[in-house]
């Protein structure tokens, strides 16, 4: 478990909880597997998944549900993760899917809610709710 997050957009280290688990989830959306040649194929990439499973939403939600749970236990104490795909359209590979994170660090929860839209397999927008604000993403 880390007590730290390297920020990509010049902030340096994070320590807040709250910024870290952002940041993280953030760099999700804009990660791509082949970003890096020393984790290659270790990189946590929604955008990946999207590609991997845009002909199939229930294996995309299980698949990002793996990913987030395995992202943000190197990150804190506990995660609980619920991703589920609301009214796909199969027809147009349209898939939104509803994110919920809740993470324990120190004994404390931090709840996480995302909206994502996608379409034929790359992030439309990001919608997020982090302790009751709403922050639009992309």
């Amino acid at each position: 478990m880390a007590n730290v997050w390297p920020s990509m957009n010049g902030n340096g280290y994070i320590t807040d909880v709250p910024t870290m688990a952002d940041e993280a989830f953030a760099a999700t959306l804009l990660a791509r597997t082949r970003q890096s040649d020393i984790y290659y194929g270790n990189v946590a990439s929604l955008d990946t998944l999207m590609r991997q499973f845009k002909n199939n939403p229930d294996k995309l939600a299980e698949a990002a549900t793996d990913m987030y749970k395995a992202l943000f236990l190197r990150l804190f104490d506990d995660v609980a993760v619920d991703i589920s795909v609301m009214d796909p359209e199969l027809s147009t590979v349209n898939y939104p899917l509803q994110i919920g994170i809740i993470i324990t660090h120190n004994a404390t929860k931090y709840d996480f809610g995302f909206e994502i839209k996608t379409k034929n397999g790359a992030t439309v927008s990001a919608v997020g709710v982090i302790n009751g604000t709403r922050k639009v993403i992309i």
